[in-house]
């Protein structure tokens, strides 16, 4: 599948202006069991009162916090509006040099990451990088991950978004959940369980939701589009 912005900005598209948001079709949701942070850091810091990165509109629902971190601004001075979409870390592009990462492994293995795990995972105009974003992929279309930067980090890292998609594609899935699935469907899952077992044999998980993807090793990622419920922006994730 070619990596394409499918979801271009429209005339009713999201603003990102740290003080005047739009929250009109905004719904609340429960996404606490979704919410990945690094192991160990609370959740995203609380905004600084000087500036503030959540809002409450005229109906009473709160927005978001901005899914953008300044590097540089003159104090005191506005944030200018970011604008375009982001532009991922070169060695996160679908199709970019191979990382030949099996998610069932730890991503700090990867040898081609040795310089590159702390830089911003993702970025607009190079001066806003990404604290937030939905990582998606069609197979898992009941789980969506979405990520934040940890408590004292003012972005995603490189290495943060891949440590939080192991983390998240790890978790073990029900037998309960695996029955709903057609007869087709669960016995390529349990070929996908088979064959990482093998690879794996200490690994005792049970069937996880690395196995409802159709390979297991990392194929890039991919930036949709902003998603108007939470201003975050949606970044597919693939496998080769």
């Amino acid at each position: 599948m070619d990596c394409e912005y499918s979801k271009p900005l429209t005339p009713k598209s999201v603003r990102f202006d740290v003080e005047d948001r739009n929250v009109d079709e905004e719904e609340e949701q429960d996404d606490s069991d979704d919410v990945q942070f690094i192991k160990g850091s609370p959740p995203p810091p609380t905004p600084s009162p000087t500036r503030s990165a959540s809002t409450v509109s005229s109906g009473g629902i709160a927005t978001p916090p901005s899914p953008y971190a300044l590097l540089t601004e003159t104090k005191g001075s506005p944030s200018p509006q970011p604008s375009g979409f982001p532009k991922l870390h070169p060695a996160l592009y679908k199709g970019a040099p191979a990382l030949e990462w099996d998610m069932a492994e730890d991503p700090s293995t990867i040898p081609a990451l040795a310089t590159d795990k702390d830089d911003p995972a993702a970025s607009i105009h190079s001066r806003y990088p990404l604290s937030h974003m939905v990582l998606t992929n069609e197979s898992l279309p009941e789980w969506p991950l979405h990520v934040a930067a940890p408590q004292g980090g003012r972005y995603l890292t490189v290495m943060q978004v891949l440590t939080l998609l192991r983390q998240h594609l790890v978790k073990r899935v029900s037998g309960e959940h695996y029955h709903t699935q057609t007869s087709d469907r669960k016995k390529e899952i349990s070929t996908a369980y088979k064959e990482r077992r093998k690879l794996h044999p200490d690994s005792d998980e049970g069937m996880i939701r690395l196995d409802y993807l159709p390979a297991r090793t990392f194929g890039g990622l991919c930036v949709i589009g902003p998603q108007e419920s939470d201003m975050q922006w949606e970044v597919r994730f693939d496998v080769a």
